[in-house]
């Protein structure tokens, strides 16, 4: 969970930057260390017993706000440590603290991530802009640039199936009606069939009639 939460806040364009591992706080005391292993090799050989814990990311926003991040899946929460005393103990130290768990980074949610991941670094070709640009705005990509989403974070996530998608559909649309003439022709000469049948019918009947009347006479 910590690779896809790591994607999805280099997606997030409200995150000017993240750190993982970013430091160990000693949970009894309250202070914090640059890393794990300080705050154990202080206390070697003495009676004191610290609780380290390092969250997992420490991020900041764009609008100046930071928190740290712990991701864990929701099957392996403690809900006394997780929702009750780390938020309560950062606090205490002046930070805050969230949770995140697969309940919110779902199966769906981390796939599109990592999609997307792998391709935020490449810019926009001149075809993507040429394409983006008859984008209506109140389709669902208009609306995510009209957001601030970077051309990044979703353009070039779609990028290899428009150059797929675009040609196949006007062939497709073009092929349909052709289809749907040929249905069309087919169904006007069967009605034409049928009436020609009608009146081969009725002209036989007629020529029956006469030839009964013939023997009869």
């Amino acid at each position: 969970m910590e690779a896809t939460t790591a994607f999805a806040l280099a997606l997030d364009p409200r995150v000017a930057s993240f750190r993982p591992q970013p430091c160990t706080y000693d949970l009894l005391s309250g202070r914090s260390y640059a890393k794990k292993e300080n705050l154990i090799d202080e206390f070697v050989g003495k009676r004191y017993r610290p609780k380290p814990y390092t969250p997992d990311f420490l991020v900041r926003m764009r609008d100046g706000r930071a928190a740290f991040v712990e991701t864990k899946a929701e099957s392996r929460v403690n809900e006394d440590l997780h929702r009750d005393f780390l938020p309560k103990f950062f606090r205490s130290v002046g930070h805050h603290w969230t949770l995140t768990t697969d309940e919110t980074l779902t199966e769906v949610v981390a796939h599109n991530v990592r999609t997307l991941k792998a391709v935020i670094d490449r810019p926009p070709t001149e075809k993507t802009l040429k394409i983006l640009a008859q984008v209506p705005k109140d389709t669902v990509l208009g609306l995510l640039v009209a957001a601030l989403i970077s051309f990044e974070t979703i353009f070039n996530g779609f990028e290899r199936f428009v150059h797929v998608t675009t040609t196949p559909v006007a062939e497709a649309k073009a092929e349909l009606r052709e289809i749907n003439g040929e249905i069309k022709a087919l169904s006007e000469s069967a009605l034409q069939d049928e009436l020609d049948g009608t009146k081969i019918k009725e002209a036989d009947a007629e020529q029956l009639e006469n030839l009964e009347h013939c023997a009869h006479g």
